[in-house]
């Protein structure tokens, strides 16, 4: 129960669809001083300046057309049922709730949110329950830069995006009658913020707090041309063939109200717009809501088709990703066979340099037999010289015995003892020279051994390395084969499947262009 006692407050409450403006109008009236909501909604690419409103309002409004079996973009007339239902009261407690959580004790500030245009006599009897005086700011902007802001934001046809509109205006304007209210447009705003402030002033009898030179400057760089997304001119509204009478004839009137000023006689227009409206509405709802499912469906399609497009686009770039390895694992094929033919030609080289070896060391070994044949000849030659030293030793003492027996062939004898060791000595000379020569023999064709089998041991291994390498490379060949073959047999499947899915697709997207053709012409 409202006590009657307190110290009234203002509640500023702005009406109008959305994209239409609100945003704008309601950062300007918190720039002149009207307390914005403590729990703000954030800016987003739709509405980058920001929305000032409060995240409790706007779940709450949601939570009530849920309620109601609405929903914000529901063009059609809010439930009355659910306004005397007992649902109603128990939201207006949250709605308290939410107005104490959201602006505390503030004497000024501003409510906004577009979805109360639905069901605004729901927020006048909470905002009067909570000891405040709602002065009301109805808000409009022409239905073609609306339907189009929404067009991109959402994908909507333009036509569903004007019913919104029409709804929204209509009953605002309609729950509002004989409040304290005054209308203004999104247009008006931007070409005059100034004029529109102080005509609000006098309207709504209201004193902005921070209406000055200095907040002008904050106001003037926050509506910059950043908020003009879409702007028709307004002739081309009133005189467009694609809109009705009913938008046509209600957009006129507003324009004249924010322009002049509320006139009473047009009540009767208005009235009779909103009430053909409701009636004409239930007739082509359905008709409407099969269009829109139709639409969606065909959508969807479409984003499928694009999907499989990209999917398929993908998959061609994986084909030739395949192609390339494919290529590539080739070129490594043909690299691998030019390094096999190098190594079994220097394995070639390696055995004809191993033959040449073999044939010198039969050559080595040739020469070690004569040397050693002629060792045997030598041993031959001194066991002889050795045999006829010991008869000449022997015949020596005989000649001495001789010698001393004959006494006068002595001399002789010496001389020819003399000259026959002479003859030994020489025999013994050769015989050394010989021992000499046989040692240097027995040397060389150790040497020759030594390094024969060095050089067969190396032969040996770089012929087990050049084996092994060959053996690897055959292996590689084998396995860059194996993958070159499975690559292609997966590029042939995969482009097979990617066929076969867009040859279904594109069958199913003509299905439903074929369906869509027929609730058409129906």
């Amino acid at each position: 129960m409202t006590d009657q006692s307190a110290i009234r407050r203002t509640a500023v409450l702005l009406l109008g669809m959305h994209r239409s403006g609100t945003s704008a109008l309601a950062g300007t009236i918190g720039l002149l001083g009207c307390d914005l909501p403590t729990d703000l909604m954030p800016p987003t690419d739709a509405n980058p300046k920001g929305y000032f409103e409060a995240y409790g309002t706007y779940f709450l409004n949601d939570a009530i057309l849920e309620s109601a079996g609405s929903a914000w973009h529901d063009w059609q007339g809010f439930n009355p049922r659910w306004i005397s239902s007992a649902k109603a009261d128990e939201y207006k407690d949250k709605a308290l709730a939410v107005l104490r959580a959201s602006f505390g004790t503030s004497r000024l500030f501003v409510l906004k949110d577009p979805r109360i245009c639905r069901f605004a006599p729901f927020w006048l009897d909470v905002l009067e329950q909570a000891g405040c005086r709602p002065t009301i700011i109805c808000i409009h902007r022409n239905p073609l830069d609306v339907a189009a802001s929404l067009q991109r934001r959402e994908g909507w046809p333009l036509a569903y995006g004007l019913l919104l509109w029409l709804r929204h205006v209509l009953d605002a304007e309609a729950a509002t009658r004989g409040q304290v209210r005054a209308f203004t447009s999104y247009g008006a705003l931007l070409r005059n913020w100034a004029g529109v402030a102080r005509r609000l002033e006098s309207d709504l009898d209201l004193a902005w707090p921070r209406f000055s030179s200095h907040v002008a400057r904050e106001i003037e760089g926050f509506l910059s041309g950043e908020l003009r997304h879409f702007e028709v001119p307004s002739e081309r509204v009133l005189d467009n063939p694609l809109l009705s009478e009913w938008q046509s004839k209600s957009f006129a009137i507003l324009e004249r109200w924010a322009a002049t000023g509320e006139m009473r006689d047009d009540y009767p227009t208005l009235d009779l717009i909103r009430a053909q409206f409701n009636a004409a509405a239930p007739a082509f709802a359905e008709l409407i809501t099969t269009g829109q499912e139709a639409g969606r469906s065909l959508a969807a399609a479409t984003q499928e088709l694009a999907a499989s497009k990209t999917r398929i686009g993908e998959s061609e770039v994986a084909l030739q990703n395949y192609q390339q390895t494919a290529q590539s694992l080739a070129d490594e094929l043909s690299q691998a066979q030019a390094a096999r033919t190098a190594l079994d030609q220097q394995l070639a080289a390696a055995q004809e340099a191993t033959a040449d070896r073999a044939q010198a060391a039969e050559q080595a070994l040739a020469a070690l037999a004569l040397a050693q044949a002629a060792r045997t000849a030598l041993d031959q030659q001194l066991a002889a010289a050795q045999e006829a030293t010991a008869e000449r030793a022997q015949a020596c003492e005989q000649a001495e015995a001789a010698l001393a027996a004959l006494g006068g062939e002595a001399d002789g004898l010496r001389q020819s003892l003399a000259q026959r060791q002479e003859a030994q000595d020489a025999a013994l000379a050769a015989l050394a020279l010989a021992q000499a020569a046989l040692v240097a023999a027995e040397a060389e064709a150790t040497s020759v051994k030594r390094d024969l089998a060095l050089e067969q041991a190396a032969l040996q291994s770089q012929i087990e390395q050049h084996q092994s390498e060959r053996a690897e490379a055959q292996e590689q060949s084998a396995m860059l084969a194996a993958r070159i073959a499975s690559a292609k047999s997966e590029a042939v499947e995969l482009r097979h499947k990617l066929r076969q899915n867009l040859l279904e697709r594109k069958s199913k997207v003509e299905g439903l262009e074929t369906q869509l053709s027929q609730q058409r012409q129906d």
